[in-house]
């Protein structure tokens, strides 16, 4: 059986939720990042996991990008956090839209410069 990380992600959802793709609900990237990362360092660990192999694993993972405006996403033994560069974001509470559930609202976090991203400098 192959399974995949975004299968085990869809699986891990509140006990006794009816949770299908597409209806986890606003929290899904919150709660779903640990596990992504626990996931993808067991799997680059190959098959003889260690704690060792886990680390390496995640220093192996290639230097990714969800999106064009997505971030930065490797491992380095000096920067253990997964993401490398930010974009600056300001609150707007006169912009009317759709929010994360699709319902209208009033007020969002909105993104400076069309999301541009930044590098800090110690994680190159």
């Amino acid at each position: 059986m192959n399974v995949t990380v975004r299968d085990l992600i869809y699986r891990y959802a509140p006990a006794g939720s009816d949770c299908d793709p597409g209806k986890e609900g606003v929290s899904i990237n919150v709660l779903r990042a640990p596990i992504e990362i626990l996931f993808t360092g067991m799997q680059m660990a190959g098959p003889n996991l260690s704690p060792q192999s886990f680390a390496q694993g995640l220093y192996n993972y290639p230097k990714s990008t969800a999106a064009p405006n997505g971030p930065l996403y490797y491992f380095t033994p000096g920067s253990p956090n997964a993401y490398k560069d930010f974009t600056e974001i300001f609150w707007d509470n006169t912009y009317s839209g759709k929010d994360e559930t699709s319902k209208d609202g009033v007020g969002a976090i909105l993104k400076v410069a069309m999301g541009k991203r930044y590098q800090a400098l110690s994680c190159r």
